[in-house]
């Protein structure tokens, strides 16, 4: 079906034969300008021709018609992708062989750095990224789940790489030329695990996927990295609100618990649950007058008899508060 990405299309559920088109813009603009296209590159033009990589992305730009040109510290390549916003660029590098090295460009930092050592995997890692980010309406998907967890280290590593199956591994830099590794596993191709590490320091850590399936995982996920949690943080009590009562009207508690601080017993997450089931939190927080997080103090308690509960925040800095513990009013 495809020489270099049957692995992406298989991971997009594409089993059939796809039938490919030629690209007669892309390959009369490379005679024009005496430039061999890299198989993999013409591959893809000929599958997909940048559909798939625009659904899948923040709305960015993919060029597979007529690619710029650009001169790089590492030779010259073909801009293939632009960020929506401006921040970065891709290339793919000429006379690399047939399933070239892509570089990436941040807009603030001087230089073209490695992104993937092969184009096949960077159109895998952006599909793999993007695919269960969009709406829960598409008609390509069913229901689906995003969420992410903060953790003190990068130690997560290599403890997925004994439980899971480790795909590709993904470079860039960023801001303030900050170096970032993206590494991709999956437990199943519905349950992904995305893991964004900057400077070998923290990590975050994704999980995508179908919505029954990706829940669990991410409870074993919270299970397996419990020492090493960073709660969650909001910045406003409308969001905070808003997370907890998306994961109740869940059932998702576990999720609750491992974002305080201090872990709710089972008895305070009944008093939650009940105080949610008469009415909302946002709806409480929220009606007028709002509450809103104090400007001038490292503590916020959310709550009272009316509500029957708690919910006690701390100050983490200057705009983000997270839940410290919850307890019966």
């Amino acid at each position: 079906m495809s020489k270099y990405h049957s692995k992406t299309l298989e991971m997009l559920g594409l089993t059939e034969p796809i039938e490919k088109q030629s690209n007669p813009k892309l390959i009369n603009w490379a005679k024009k300008n005496n430039i061999e296209i890299p198989e993999s590159f013409l591959e893809w033009s000929s599958l997909d021709g940048g559909k798939l990589l625009e659904e899948y992305s923040n709305g960015d730009f993919f060029y597979f018609e007529e690619p710029e040109i650009i001169k790089t510290n590492q030779g010259h390549g073909l801009l293939f992708h632009s960020e929506s916003q401006g921040n970065f660029n891709k290339l793919i590098i000429l006379n690399k062989g047939e399933d070239p090295p892509v570089l990436w460009f941040w807009y603030s930092n001087s230089s073209w750095v490695l992104h993937a050592e092969r184009f096949s995997d960077c159109v895998f890692g952006q599909i793999f990224q993007w695919q269960y980010l969009v709406s829960d309406n598409s008609n390509k998907v069913p229901k689906i789940y995003n969420e992410f967890i903060k953790l003190k280290t990068a130690s997560c590593i290599d403890i997925l790489r004994k439980h899971f199956t480790e795909l590709i591994i993904l470079h860039a830099n960023i801001e303030d030329d900050q170096k970032a590794t993206e590494y991709f596993f999956w437990k199943s191709p519905k349950e992904r695990i995305y893991v964004f590490v900057i400077n070998d320091a923290k990590a975050q850590i994704t999980i995508s996927g179908e919505y029954d399936l990706a829940t669990k995982l991410e409870v074993e996920l919270l299970n397996m990295f419990k020492n090493e949690l960073i709660p969650h943080s909001f910045n406003s009590v409308g969001w905070a609100t808003s997370f907890l009562d998306e994961k109740l009207n869940a059932g998702l508690l576990p999720q609750i618990k491992y974002a305080c601080i201090n872990k709710p017993t089972d008895e305070i997450m009944e008093s939650l649950i009940t105080c949610h089931q008469k009415l909302s939190l946002k709806t409480r927080a929220m009606t007028y007058p709002y509450i809103s997080f104090p400007d001038n103090e490292s503590e916020f308690v959310l709550g009272g008899s009316d509500w029957g509960i708690l919910i006690y925040f701390c100050k983490v800095n200057d705009y983000w508060w997270s839940i410290e513990k919850i307890t019966k009013a």
